[in-house]
């Protein structure tokens, strides 16, 4: 398995547009040398991550929704597993 590089970062509170997530996708297209084979998106208005993963020409071609009380395993490090509820700021009161 080859390990590659990941790429984690988090959206602000306000909103999270096309715009943004097209950028995520943008990451896994195969046009970039070495490109980045998973980006996980901290979505904090709906309070999940998001997942894209399998880059291909256009982008990544898989993305998946994971909230609290699920784990997230990155490609990269198979043996890891992390909460997402540790991954997200703690829920609003």
């Amino acid at each position: 398995m080859t390990r590659g590089r990941a790429r984690f970062y988090q959206k602000a509170r306000c909103r999270y547009d096309y715009a943004d997530r097209s950028a995520a996708i943008g990451y896994g297209g195969s046009g970039r040398p070495g490109g980045v084979p998973e980006t996980w998106v901290k979505n904090l208005p709906e309070d999940c991550i998001e997942r894209f993963t399998e880059p291909g020409p256009d982008g990544y071609t898989q993305h998946t929704v994971h909230r609290r009380g699920e784990t997230l395993t990155p490609a990269s490090l198979p043996d890891v597993e992390l909460a997402v509820s540790d991954l997200l700021p703690p829920p609003a009161a």
